[in-house]
């Protein structure tokens, strides 16, 4: 890992279409997010999981945070 941090995401939170900045483990500490790739494909991931954003490059994905909870998250950069 070279780099890693914590991010808040409120609640209602919407992200726009865009690829991940760099490859990143992404750790779920509460809340949950739906992630949407370009090709349309949902997938839904909660506190407890973990997902590596490989999507540097291209289109990349669409997020934004599931019910009345922010999402806490922990970042590790690869």
């Amino acid at each position: 890992a070279s780099r890693c941090g914590f991010v808040r995401v409120p609640s209602g939170w919407v992200g726009d279409l865009h690829p991940s900045p760099m490859c990143l483990w992404v750790f779920f500490l509460s809340g949950e997010i739906e992630f949407e790739a370009s090709d349309g494909e949902r997938r839904r991931v909660a506190a407890g999981s973990a997902i590596l954003l490989e999507d540097t490059t291209g289109k990349g994905h669409q997020s934004r945070v599931i019910g009345d909870v922010p999402a806490l998250l922990a970042l590790v950069q690869v």
